[in-house]
């Protein structure tokens, strides 16, 4: 009787917490805009174009595939990884200046 009503509680314990788990929310992804995508390629120095990756998500409902999209910060990593590979990088267009938006904005 002893071991059963230990058994019980701890059973009961452990449902607690997997019920505490249960309802924290999942975080919500937010899209980003076109001024945070700049920001931060400018920060990792990398040749993404913001706009291109930033239309191209607009476009697809910010999807990979058919799963919605968890971190855009994590997409621009893959881009990243992704253009390396290639024999010769794209540079961005002449007309392209990543710090345009950035000086409008103050």
């Amino acid at each position: 009787m002893n071991n059963r009503t230990a058994t019980i509680n701890k059973t009961k314990e452990i449902n607690e917490i997997n019920c505490s788990y249960g309802n924290q929310k999942p975080h919500r992804f937010l899209r980003p805009s076109l001024e945070e995508v700049e920001a931060y390629c400018i920060e990792r120095e990398n040749d993404i174009d913001p706009i291109h990756f930033h239309d191209y998500y607009e476009a697809n409902g910010w999807k990979i595939g058919k799963n919605p999209m968890k971190s855009w910060k994590a997409a621009i990593r893959t881009w990243e990884k992704n253009s390396s590979g290639k024999a010769e990088k794209q540079l961005p267009s002449q007309s392209y200046d990543p710090y345009e938006n950035l000086r409008r904005l103050g």
